[in-house]
């Protein structure tokens, strides 16, 4: 056989090879960038409701702003005030965890977290970390979305 027969055969697998290589992942993909941001509180659950009573407004419009390794937390609208934070997430973990310290605080607050596109959840318990996102017995949820810039 020729070089001209192989040589179009071999750019072809070159070509297939190159289309078929994984993607590296964007930020939408990697969640300690992807939760990098402003996020407004849209739905808060701490389970134990009586049947047919209201959902607690709760924290329902509070942003948080999660920026490097700092959290700060605040109505959108407050001029002043709100709380600070470190925080920290493990995404090696199943399910990934969350974990912040309001500052001056030593005591950390241990949670779980899912981030799907501009959706994050947030559980926590003041006991122990949860193992699921499920409100109740203790756990509350919080349900975000990301805050367009």
């Amino acid at each position: 056989m020729t070089t001209r027969f192989w040589l179009p055969l071999v750019g072809c697998l070159i070509a297939s090879l190159s289309i078929a290589a994984p993607v590296p992942k964007n930020k939408k993909g990697n969640p300690e960038e992807a939760i990098q941001g402003t996020w407004e509180v849209v739905d808060f659950d701490f389970g134990n409701r009586v049947a047919g009573a209201a959902k607690p407004r709760g924290p329902i419009g509070l942003h948080w702003t999660l920026d490097g390794d700092k959290l700060s937390m605040k109505q959108p609208n407050a001029v002043a005030g709100g709380n600070t934070a470190t925080f920290k997430i493990d995404t090696t973990q199943t399910p990934m965890q969350f974990e912040w310290n309001y500052n001056g605080n030593p005591t950390a607050i241990r949670a779980i977290f899912e981030i799907d596109g501009d959706t994050l959840k947030i559980c926590y318990s003041g006991q122990r970390r949860p193992t699921e996102l499920v409100a109740g017995n203790g756990t509350y949820m919080y349900t975000f979305k990301r805050v367009a810039k």
